[in-house]
């Protein structure tokens, strides 16, 4: 039996702040699935998670991976068969901690992607951050010497964690002025 919602809520104010999230929800609803037709969001995940796998495909000039469930990268330039992985976390604040995941190879001593873009954006979908880490080079080693790093082994044997908070962003800030070829930093607020 469906009832008007409204009908259940008892004060006038109630059901207008109802009626307002309900609109907005709708909103969000309609904004997503226009952004699902042009091409900028793929999936139901987060939104924010689809959006900068086409921003840095934009930025790339890569293809989006039609294969969502393909584990270990998100996109790929066919030319040179470069598979890149795509990590973004939303927070607050630029200096706020977070974890980038990355699945390694079951050698541990190597990765699936040849390289990872780690975005951080706000609520308001504002990029914060665009960090490249490009896995060649000896880019895995260079990256655990400076313990920039580390395994996971308490949730998956083969999973790395890339660390981000204020004293972090300093640490790789500093890291990837001396190598370049490993990290860099396209962009920073």
């Amino acid at each position: 039996m469906k009832k008007d919602i409204n009908l259940l809520i008892k004060d006038k104010d109630s059901q207008n702040l109802y009626n307002l999230s309900q609109n907005l929800l709708q909103t969000i609803y309609n904004a997503r699935a226009a952004l699902t037709k042009l091409g900028v969001i793929r999936s139901n995940k987060l939104a924010g998670a689809d959006y900068t796998e086409w921003l840095v495909s934009i930025l790339t000039g890569a293809e989006i991976n039609p294969n969502k469930s393909k584990n270990g990268y998100d996109l790929e330039i066919k030319k040179n068969s470069k598979k890149i992985e795509v990590k973004s976390r939303m927070v607050n604040d630029i200096n706020k901690f977070t974890d980038f995941h990355i699945s390694a190879e079951p050698d541990k001593q190597s990765f699936i992607c040849d390289e990872l873009y780690c975005v951080l954006l706000n609520h308001k979908y504002e990029i914060l951050l665009i960090m490249k880490i490009d896995f060649k080079n000896g880019a895995f080693n260079r990256l655990k010497e400076h313990e920039l790093i580390k395994l996971n082994d308490k949730q998956k044997e083969n999973r790395f964690t890339i660390s981000w908070n204020k004293s972090r962003k300093n640490k790789l800030i500093e890291f990837s002025k001396n190598n370049s070829d490993v990290i860099e930093i396209l962009y920073l607020t």
